[in-house]
C-alpha cells in the first residue's frame, strides 16, 4: 500500500514539474524526456497490475 502512495506522490511531482515548465513554455530537456517516458512505461505497467489483481 505505501508503495502505491510513494509512486502516486512521485508521479504528482513530476508532473507538477513538467506542467510548470510546459506553462512558462520552456521545452523538456532531453533528460526529461527520457525520464517521463520511462515513467510513462512505468506507469503503464502499474496499471496492467492493478487490473489483473483486481480480476
Amino acid at each position: 500500500m505505501f508503495c502505491c502512495y510513494a509512486v502516486r506522490l512521485t508521479i504528482a511531482a513530476n508532473l507538477n514539474q513538467i506542467a510548470k515548465k510546459r506553462n512558462s513554455f520552456d521545452e523538456l530537456s532531453v533528460l526529461e524526456g527520457a525520464k517521463l517516458n520511462a515513467q510513462s512505461t512505468g506507469l503503464q505497467e502499474l496499471v496492467k497490475d492493478v487490473k489483473s489483481y483486481l480480476q
